[in-house]
C-alpha cells in the first residue's frame, strides 16, 4: 500500500482511513476547487463586485466591513434577537459556550464507539476532547487528547468542535447532538475513524463571519484565523463601511438607501443568492475561475461566484442535511408564485420565533397566501381541505406539520423540515430515485440557468471540476467522471492559462485515464505555477510511487509536508520509501511522527516495529509491540508470530 492509495481520494474523502492523506467528509465542496491566488479586484479581471451595475455601493471590493458592534450602535432591536438565532451562534471560541455543554454520563461521556472509549474533558475554560482504547489488561493507548478552541454550530441540531493546530484546522470525532442531547461521533466518523479531518476555508463559509485561509492550502488559516465569529450582519446586507460613514455625516440617511444592502428590497434572484450562499447545498460546489470563497457580496447573483451543481432527478436524493432550497424551489408553493415567494417569505432572518409562538407564527406565513376558510368556501386551491376544528385537534392546527414534517437526514440523530411543502406527503413520497451511475452518465446538471454573465465556456469549466470533485468520492466511477470532464478542462485550460483550479482538475482528470505521464507533466506544470498547492503535491507524489519513481516521490513528499506537517499518512509513506532505501534512522524519524499524529493506525507501528528491529534495539522494539497489541489490529497473531521470530 502506497502513494497510490491517494489516487482518488482527497483530504474530503470518507470511504476509507487506510490513505496518506489528511482527511475530511464532504460537506460542500471538494478540493479541486480551491481559491485562486489573491489578483487585484477591478472590473478589467471580470470581478463582478467591480464590474455589475448596481445601485448598492457598497458592493464595491474596496469597502470594508465594520463588525456587528458597529451595526448595534443604530439598530439594538435587530441585533439582539439576531444573536439568539442560530446564525447568530453559528461559531463561538470554546471559551465563552463551554459552560453552556453538560459534562456528564447521562450525555454520554464518556461513551463507547467502535472499541475506543471517547471522553470530554473541561479543565477550567478550557476543553480536551479524548480517545482511549484498552486491552485486555486494561491498559491505555491514547489515541487523541486535543484541547478544542471553536464551538461549530448553533446548538440547535447540534455542535461540532475544531482544534487548531498553529493555524491548520481540524474537527473533532467527537460532536454534542441536541436531539438526543448526547454526546456521539461526528458525522462521517463512523467510516473513517481514525483520523484527522482537515476543515477548509469552504467548509467554514457558512459558520463564520470571515475565515482568512492560506491560498493552495487545504486547512491552513493565517492567525487570528476569524475575522468575526458567528455569521454576521454584513453577511446578509454587505460591507457597512459606506452606511456607518453616512450615517456619521447625516444622522438619518435618506431613503433609499444606496450604501447598504437590503435583502427584502431586492428582485427574487438577487434576494435568493443571499440565503443561498449556505441553504443551497447541491452535489459540487466549484468557484468561478477568479473567485474564493469570501468573494461574494449581497446585491450580486450568487451565480457570479459559485457554481452549483446537482444530481439529475433520477439521480437526486429526497432528503439531505443543507437542502432547503433545492426542496423549495420543487414546490408547488414556488413555482406557482413565480418567484414572488423566497426564503424570508417564511423567516425571519433576525429572529427565531420563539416555541411557544412557532405554530402561530408559521401558520399566519401560509395564511399571506393561503385561507383559513372552511372546506366548500372560496378558493379551492387555497384552502384547507380539513376543518379548523379537525386541524385543532389533529395537531394543534399546525400547517408545518402537515405539510413539512421532520424526517431522517444524511446527518446522525438530526431531523430535517422538508421545504417541499407537499399537499399530503405521505401520498406524494413514494418514489425511490436510481443512487447508481451508469458508465456514460454526465450526473451532475447546473442549479443556475445560462445567462449572459455565465456563458457556456464558464459552464464548461465549472462542470468539469465538478465532476472530478465527484470522481474524488466516488472511484468506481472514477474513469467515466474523467472522460466526461477530460474535453470540458481542456478548454478551459485553453482559454484561461492562468486558471489553477482547471489545471488541477485536468492533470487528475487525464491521471483517471491512466496517463500518468500525463498527469505526471501536468501536475509539475502546475506546480511551477504554485510550487506550494497542497493538492496538487499530493496527487504527483501518489502518481510518481504508482511510477516506481522513489526518489521523486521522496523530494514531492517532503515537500507536502513543508506546506502541511499534519498528515500523519504522508510520513508513513515517507517511512516506508526510506526503509525500502534501508535508511533506518530517516524511516524511524518519520514513523515515529506517523504514530504521535495517529496513534490508532496499525501500520506505521508495525513499520516502526521493523526498523528499530533492523537497527538491533529489540527493547524500543518491544515497547512499540506491546502498543501496537492495544490495537487489536485484525492479523494480531500472524504479527505475534512474526515479532516472535524477528526478535529472537
Amino acid at each position: 500500500m502506497g502513494f497510490q492509495r491517494a489516487r482518488f481520494r482527497t483530504q474530503y474523502a470518507v470511504h476509507s482511513t487506510r490513505y496518506w492523506v489528511l482527511l475530511f467528509a464532504p460537506l460542500l465542496v471538494m478540493a479541486c476547487s480551491r481559491p485562486q491566488p489573491n489578483t487585484p479586484p477591478t472590473a478589467a479581471n471580470g470581478d463582478p463586485r467591480a464590474a455589475q451595475a448596481t445601485p448598492y455601493r457598497n458592493i464595491d471590493p474596496g469597502v470594508k466591513d465594520v463588525g456587528d458592534a458597529a451595526c448595534a450602535q443604530c439598530h439594538p432591536g435587530q441585533a439582539e434577537t439576531f444573536r439568539h438565532h442560530p446564525m447568530g451562534r453559528s461559531l463561538a471560541p470554546l471559551k465563552t459556550a463551554a459552560s453552556e455543554d453538560r459534562y456528564d454520563k447521562a450525555a454520554g461521556n464518556p461513551f463507547e464507539q467502535l472499541g475506543v472509549e471517547f471522553r470530554v474533558e473541561r479543565q477550567g475554560e478550557r476543553v480536551r476532547h479524548k480517545a482511549v482504547r484498552h486491552d485486555d489488561q486494561g491498559r491505555e493507548l491514547i489515541e487523541m487528547d486535543d484541547e478544542v478552541e471553536f464551538v461549530l454550530g448553533s446548538g440547535t441540531r447540534g455542535k461540532s468542535y475544531l482544534v487548531n493546530h498553529n493555524g491548520y484546522l481540524f474537527q473533532s470525532p467527537i460532536s454534542w447532538f441536541s436531539q438526543k442531547q448526547a454526546w456521539d461521533l461526528s458525522p462521517g466518523y463512523v467510516y473513517l475513524y481514525p483520523g484527522r479531518r482537515a476543515v477548509a476555508a469552504e467548509c467554514l463559509f457558512c459558520h463564520c463571519n470571515h475565515a482568512d485561509a492560506v491560498e493552495g492550502t487545504l486547512n491552513r488559516f493565517r492567525q487570528p484565523i476569524f475575522q468575526g465569529y458567528a455569521v454576521g450582519c454584513e453577511r446578509c446586507h454587505g460591507p457597512g463601511e459606506l452606511h456607518v460613514q453616512s450615517r456619521q455625516r447625516s444622522g438619518a440617511p435618506a431613503d433609499p438607501e444606496d450604501t447598504i444592502v437590503n435583502p427584502g428590497r431586492l428582485e427574487p434572484v438577487l434576494r435568493d443568492s443571499v440565503c443561498e450562499q449556505c441553504h443551497l447545498q447541491g452535489e459540487a460546489r466549484v468557484a468561478r475561475h477568479g473567485r474564493r470563497p469570501f468573494d461574494y457580496r449581497p446585491g450580486l447573483p450568487l451565480h457570479a461566484f459559485q457554481a452549483v451543481f446537482e444530481r439529475r432527478p433520477e439521480l437526486a436524493q429526497k432528503r439531505k442535511a443543507v437542502g432547503q432550497v433545492e426542496q423549495m424551489y420543487d414546490s408547488r408553493c414556488y413555482k406557482e408564485s413565480k418567484g414572488t415567494l423566497g426564503c424570508i417569505s417564511c423567516h425571519d432572518p433576525h429572529e427565531l420565533p420563539a416555541p411557544r409562538t412557532a405554530i402561530a407564527y408559521y401558520r399566519n406565513r401560509c395564511f399571506s397566501c393561503h385561507q383559513d376558510g372552511a372546506p366548500g368556501t372560496g378558493d379551492q386551491k387555497k384552502v384547507c381541505s380539513l376543518a379548523r376544528d379537525v386541524r385543532q385537534t389533529k395537531n394543534g392546527n399546525n400547517c408545518v406539520a402537515c405539510h413539512m414534517p421532520r424526517g431522517s437526514t444524511d446527518v446522525a440523530h438530526t431531523a430535517l423540515t422538508d421545504h417541499r411543502i407537499l399537499r399530503d406527503p405521505h401520498l406524494e413520497d413514494r418514489s425511490t430515485p436510481r443512487t447508481g451511475l451508469s458508465p456514460d452518465d454526465v450526473p451532475l446538471v447546473p442549479f443556475y440557468p445560462e445567462s449572459e454573465d455565465y456563458p457556456t465556456l464558464d459552464r464548461q469549466r465549472d462542470l468539469g471540476i465538478a465532476l472530478m470533485q465527484l470522481a474524488r468520492l466516488q472511484p468506481g466511477a472514477q474513469v467515466s467522471l474523467g472522460k466526461a470532464a477530460l474535453p470540458l478542462l481542456e478548454a478551459a485550460v485553453e482559454a484561461w492559462p492562468d486558471d489553477l483550479a482547471a489545471h488541477e482538475a485536468r492533470a487528475c482528470a487525464l491521471w483517471s485515464q491512466g496517463r500518468n505521464q500525463d498527469a505526471l507533466a501536468a501536475y509539475e506544470a502546475l506546480l511551477a505555477k504554485a510550487p506550494r498547492r497542497e493538492q496538487a503535491l499530493l496527487d504527483v507524489a501518489a502518481i510518481c510511487e504508482q511510477l516506481n519513481d522513489e526518489e521523486r516521490a521522496l523530494g514531492f513528499g517532503r515537500r507536502l509536508l513543508d506546506v502541511n506537517p499534519w498528515g500523519a499518512g504522508t510520513h508513513y509513506q515517507l517511512a516506508k520509501l526510506l526503509a525500502q532505501r534501508r535508511q533506518w534512522q530517516e524511516a524511524i524519524a518519520e514513523c515515529r511522527k506517523a504514530v504521535d499524529l495517529n496513534p490508532a493506525r496499525a501500520e506505521p507501528r508495525v513499520l516502526l516495529i521493523d526498523c528499530y528491529l533492523r537497527e538491533g534495539d529489540k527493547k524500543k522494539a518491544r515497547a512499540e509491540f506491546a502498543e501496537l497489541q492495544v490495537l487489536k489490529p485484525a492479523d494480531l497473531d500472524v504479527l505475534r508470530r512474526w515479532f516472535a521470530e524477528r526478535s529472537q
